[in-house]
């Protein structure tokens, strides 16, 4: 919970550093409490009190914190309580009902919030805003609809100004591009599910549009790369996946560093721990960012991996034109550049 903090318990640097830890567990022991309230409520029939409790919920859910408080047992927690509430959903469409590419649609909501007046309702997919409704029935047209996966959020805001949050609904709109992403146990031991961090992965990755099939790593095989515009591997995979995707003529990303070997990118691979600062080289993967960048409020793991090492390969499998831009030597103190683990698509 509280990683990499210097110094004894009752020395300042301790509670210093430990603040943030502490002030996210306060988050969420409140907001916990208040969602545990709403629910009880909501199944009273006290619309009302359900919804204010339901608001502080929502006010104090610290799920946008960079700090990690027990990702496995209160993230799963909160997002399984905002299900189980009925006071906002998405009514229409049915998730389950395919939508065709080029259509409009009617994105309705079912808003309960008691004697609390409504100020408006916004409908979200991803990060962009399809339209707001001030009055009932709440619902908006989607005109001219892309290909994709639609994680679509109602948000409202009632007169106090206080916001709730509905659940995702994925929407499916005709055959969206689609990311393999593989898991192993070490991030979430015990489950044979995916680690609060892979969970994290796949709803960004659904936020852009993309459909995401996780595959347990045990289980994965080279034919699963067929028709995915993308392979993803988990720093939770071990050696299950060895280079059953090194030669696939898809796009492979992944954060193991003791995989960049079997991939063909580098014999000098590893990890570096209490990192802040990575450097970044300006490249079609860089997302806009050069120089030294802050990486984490505190110190975090980095893989490492040879970039000159895996330039000089590329550039023998006549890939140098390709990775101009994307891959150059960034020299640190021990000579291993920092680098994401990504490799081009196999022609």
């Amino acid at each position: 919970m509280l990683p990499h903090l210097s110094g004894d318990l009752d020395r300042t640097a301790f509670a210093t550093e430990a603040d943030p830890w502490l002030r996210k567990a306060e988050a969420y022991g409140a907001g916990g409490a208040a969602i545990v309230r709403s629910l009880t409520a909501e199944r009273a029939g006290a619309l009302t009190e359900a919804w204010l409790q339901r608001a502080i919920f929502d006010a104090e859910h610290p799920d946008t914190w960079p700090q990690t408080v027990a990702p496995g047992v209160l993230d799963p927690f909160c997002e399984r309580a905002r299900s189980a509430s009925g006071l906002v959903r998405l009514s229409a469409p049915d998730p389950s009902t395919p939508l065709t590419p080029g259509s409009d649609v009617t994105l309705a909501a079912t808003v309960r919030s008691g004697a609390v007046p409504i100020r408006s309702v916004r409908f979200l997919v991803g990060d962009t805003v399809i339209g707001t409704a001030t009055s009932a029935p709440y619902q908006v047209v989607w005109h001219d609809l892309p290909r994709r996966v639609a994680r679509t959020v109602v948000e409202v805001t009632d007169a106090t100004g206080a916001v709730v949050r509905s659940s995702p609904a994925t929407l499916t709109i005709g055959k969206p591009d689609r990311v393999l992403l593989v898991y192993g146990n070490d991030g979430n031991p015990g489950t044979g599910g995916l680690a609060a961090g892979e969970v994290a992965v796949r709803d960004r990755l659904e936020l852009l549009g993309l459909a995401v099939d996780a595959v347990p790593a045990k289980q994965v095989s080279t034919a699963d790369a067929t028709g995915e515009a993308l392979v993803m591997v988990s720093s939770t995979v071990a050696g299950d996946v060895a280079a059953k995707f090194r030669d696939v003529a898809v796009p492979f990303v992944g954060w193991e560093a003791y995989i960049f070997d079997d991939m063909g990118m580098s014999s000098s691979q590893g990890e570096e721990f209490r990192v802040r600062t990575v450097h970044f080289v300006p490249s079609a993967l860089s997302a806009g960012l050069s120089g030294d960048v802050d990486v984490g409020t505190t110190h975090v793991r980095v893989g490492l991996w040879n970039a000159a090492e895996f330039a000089e390969r590329c550039r023998r499998a006549g890939l140098a034109s390709v990775l101009e831009a994307v891959v150059r030597p960034v020299r640190t103190k021990t000579g291993i550049a920092r680098r994401p683990c990504w490799r081009p698509p196999r022609s």
